[in-house]
């Protein structure tokens, strides 16, 4: 995983070290989702401002002060699983604030047994909080077929292939 500068009109030369932070961040969240999440769960709590975080999950939206309780459900739930990043761009706003998209590979196998496969969108604000960075809200998406209304879990289609209220066609 790397930093990727796709907008160089948004990012500071300035904040660059703050970037570079979050990106460490991101891959101290990842190493804890791929090694450690599925020993000790609670262990990935200090990622979150768990108390102010607001979330667009993918099985819906948990509001604040509502991510504590979500975390202790669905992070047990799906901790022996594996987490991949794509096309990560991180954007620091200011040393305390910034935002980061990417595409996410999350793999394994529930804890009741279920195999679970998805790969989403994922767009992540990030403060930090008495030194340490905190996701504080995350809104994860997958595409939609307009005219089945069902989400794509591979994220896989093409945007063409899904914009058409037609069921069947692809638009140019």
């Amino acid at each position: 995983m790397s930093l990727i500068r796709n907008a160089p009109q948004y990012h500071d030369p300035k904040l660059a070290q703050v970037e570079e932070e979050i990106l460490q961040h991101w891959k101290d969240f990842v190493y804890f989702c791929n090694y450690v999440a599925d020993k000790d769960p609670d262990a990935g709590k200090r990622f979150y401002d768990l108390d102010e975080a607001n979330y667009f999950d993918l099985m819906g939206a948990v509001e604040r002060p509502g991510f504590r309780p979500h975390y202790d459900r669905i992070t047990p739930y799906l901790a022996r699983a594996n987490l991949r990043i794509k096309d990560l761009e991180i954007v620091a706003i200011s040393p305390e604030f910034g935002y980061a998209t990417a595409n996410q590979n999350y793999y394994g196998t529930a804890a009741d047994g279920e195999k679970f496969n998805l790969t989403y969108r994922t767009t992540s604000l990030m403060r930090k909080v008495d030194g340490e960075w905190k996701y504080i809200h995350e809104h994860y998406s997958f595409p939609t077929n307009m005219a089945t209304g069902k989400s794509d879990f591979t994220s896989g289609l093409e945007v063409q292939e899904n914009i058409s209220l037609k069921e069947g066609e692809k638009l140019a």
